[in-house]
C-alpha cells in the first residue's frame, strides 16, 4: 500500500515520537531530581569489589597488560589465556553482544545457556589457533576456511567482492576504513539474529541456506551506513544533491519501489550512480526476501529510521533555540531503529521482549558514540546533544547536560529495563568506565580533565566516584572493542599494501 508522506509522517513517525518522548520524559525527570546518582553510587560500590585491586599489585600487573595489549590481537589473547582472564573476559564481551545487539535479556535461563555456548565455542578457537600458531581468525584464510564448513563459500566470495568495491568508491571526504567497519559489523550482526532463530533439529543445508540469505540480507541493509547515512553526514554532496538523494530515498520507502535515477549532472555524476545501482539491488533483494506477514513492519520500520536522520541531519549549529525534546527524541529514534529494523530484515517473528529492550538500549550506545566523537562533530559543525550544549550551555542554562542523560541512561536500563539484574549491572558498568578510560587514553589527561570539567561540573561527587572507576579499574576491556581496532588496522594495511603493489 503506497502512501503519501504526510500520512506516512502520521502513521508511522508521530506513534513512535510519542514513544520516544514518553521515554524521555522519564529521563529528563531522573537528570533534574538526580535520582540517577545515589542508585548508580551504590551500584559503583558493590561493582568495585571485584575491579580494584591493591594499588601495590596493581602496577606492575597494568604494565604487563598494557604492553601484551600494544602487541596486539594476538599477544592479548595470549596474556588473558595466560592470566586466567580468558574466560571472564569473553564471558562479559559476549553477554555485551547479546543484549546491544541481540536485544536479550541476561537473566533468561536460554540466554545464559547460549552465552556459555558461544564462550565456549569462541576460547576453543582461540586457543586451538594460539597453539598452532596461526593467525587465521581475522584474515581472508579463516574467513575461507568458515565459510568450506558451513557450505558458504559463494556467499562469502559474493560479499568480499562487494566489500572490495564498495571501498573502491568511498569517495574523499569520508572514512574508508570506518565505513568498512560499519558495513562487516552489519552483516555480523544479522548473521547473528538469523543463528538466534534457529532450532536444534535444523539440517546443515537449511543452516547453509539461512546463513547465506543474511550474509547477503546483512549486506544488503549495511549498504545504507556508508551510501545513505555517512554520505549524507559527508561534505560530498551539494545542497541541491543531498535534497534530491533524500527524496529519492523517501520515495523509495513509500512507494516499496526504487525510482530512476534519470540525468544526475555535477561533481558527482560517476559516484551517484553507482550508488544508485547498488542500493537499488540491495533494496531489491531485502523486499524479495520480505514475507508478507512482515513486510508492512519493514517498511514502516524502516521509514521511522530514515526519517529520524533527516530530522536530526536537518539541524544547523547556529541555531541557539532547539528544545531539549528536538535534540534528544530524533537520537532516541534512529538509534533504536537502527537495531529494530534488523529482525524485521530476517523476517523474523515479533518478540516483544526485543522490541521493548531495543527501543530503551538505543540511546545509551548513541550517547556513548556521539561523547567519543564530540570534536570531530563539533569541527563539521554537526548538531548532537553533546556538541550543542558545549556551544550554548553559557546562555541556556535549561539545556540538558547530555552527560548526565547518559548516566540516567544506564540508571534507567540496570533497574527499569533489566529489574536489577546484576549481571546486567557487571557488564553495563565494565562498559560505561572502559569507554572513559578508552577516551582518556586517545585524548591524553588534561583534554580528557577539561571535558569531564565542563560535563560533570552538576554532580561533582558522583564525578569523583567514577574518575575513581576510571583511574583505579581494571578487568572492564571488552572483545569487540579490540576487535574492532583489529580490523581498522587491518583494512589500513590491506589498502597500504594494495597501493604498494
Amino acid at each position: 500500500m503506497n502512501l503519501p508522506i504526510v500520512t506516512h509522517i502520521e502513521l508511522y513517525y508521530r506513534p513512535a515520537e510519542e514513544k520516544a518522548t514518553r521515554y524521555f520524559e522519564a529521563l529528563y525527570h531522573q537528570v533534574m531530581q538526580k535520582t540517577y546518582v545515589p542508585t548508580l553510587t551504590e551500584d559503583f560500590h558493590t561493582w568495585k569489589q571485584n575491579h580494584i585491586r591493591h594499588h601495590l599489585l596493581r602496577a606492575p600487573f597494568s604494565r604487563r597488560q598494557k604492553k601484551a595489549e600494544r602487541l596486539g590481537y594476538h599477544a592479548y589473547m595470549q596474556w588473558l589465556n595466560k592470566t586466567g582472564k580468558l574466560d571472564h573476559y569473553l564471558e562479559r564481551s559476549i553477554a555485551y553482544i547479546y543484549m546491544r545487539d541481540l536485544g536479550k535479556a541476561l537473566d533468561e535461563t536460554e540466554t545464559q545457556l547460549s552465552i556459555e555456548r558461544a564462550v565456549e565455542n569462541i576460547k576453543e578457537h582461540m586457543l586451538t589457533e594460539l597453539g598452532n600458531n596461526k593467525n587465521e581468525s581475522l584474515n581472508q584464510v579463516g574467513l575461507y576456511r568458515w565459510a568450506q564448513k558451513e557450505g558458504l563459500e559463494s556467499a562469502t566470495i559474493w560479499v568480499l567482492n562487494k566489500l572490495k568495491r564498495v571501498a573502491d568508491h568511498i569517495p574523499s571526504g569520508m572514512d574508508a576504513d570506518h565505513a568498512q567497519r560499519k558495513l562487516i559489523k552489519t552483516i555480523a550482526g544479522v548473521v547473528m539474529h538469523a543463528v538466534e532463530e534457529m532450532d536444534d533439529s535444523i539440517t546443515g543445508e537449511a543452516r547453509s541456506k539461512k546463513l547465506d540469505e543474511a550474509i547477503r540480507l546483512g549486506y544488503s541493509y549495511g549498504l545504507t551506513y556508508p551510501f545513505i547515512d555517512d554520505l549524507l553526514d559527508a561534505n560530498v554532496l551539494t545542497k541541491q544533491e543531498e535534497k534530491r538523494y533524500s527524496d529519492l530515498i523517501r520515495t523509495s520507502l513509500i512507494t516499496r519501489n526504487v525510482p530512476e535515477l534519470g540525468n544526475w549532472i555535477g561533481k558527482n555524476k560517476e559516484l551517484i550512480p553507482f550508488i544508485h545501482s547498488e542500493l537499488k539491488e540491495a533494496f531489491e533483494y531485502i523486499k524479495m526476501h520480505q514475507h508478507p506477514e512482515t513486510i508492512d513492519a519493514f517498511f514502516e520500520q524502516a521509514y521511522v529510521f530514515f526519517q529520524a536522520q533527516e530530522v536530526d541531519r536537518d539541524k544547523d549549529l547556529s541555531n541557539p533555540n532547539y528544545t531539549n525534546e528536538e535534540l534528544f527524541i530524533p537520537v532516541i529514534l534512529k538509534s533504536a531503529s537502527s537495531r529494530l529494523i534488523i529482525r524485521s530484515v530476517i523476517s523474523a517473528e515479533q518478540d516483544e521482549g526485543f522490541d521493548q529492550r531495543t527501543f530503551y538500549y538505543g540511546i545509551y550506545n548513541q550517547l556513548a558514540d556521539d561523547f567519543t566523537d564530540m570534536f570531530d562533530d563539533l569541527d563539521e559543525g554537526a548538531v548532537t546533544p553533546y556538541t550543542y550544549y558545549m556551544t550554548y550551555h553559557e546562555s541556556r542554562s535549561d539545556l540538558i547536560n547530555p552527560f548526565e542523560l547518559y548516566w540516567a541512561v544506564i540508571a534507567h536500563l540496570i533497574h527499569d529495563v533489566y529489574h536489577s539484574d546484576l549481571k546486567t549491572c557487571e557488564v553495563i558498568l565494565d562498559r560505561a568506565i572502559n569507554g572513559l578510560k578508552r577516551y582518556k587514553n586517545r585524548m591524553g589527561s588534561k583534554a580528557y580533565n577539561e571535558v569531564m570539567q565542563l560535563f560533570s561540573s552538576g554532580h561533582p561527587r558522583f564525578n569523583h566516584v567514577i574518575q575513581q572507576m576510571v583511574k583505579k579499574a581494571d578487568d572492564v576491556d571488552f572483545f569487540d572493542k579490540l576487535l574492532r581496532d583489529h580490523i581498522i588496522l587491518s583494512l589500513k594495511n590491506n589498502r597500504g599494501n594494495r597501493k604498494r603493489f
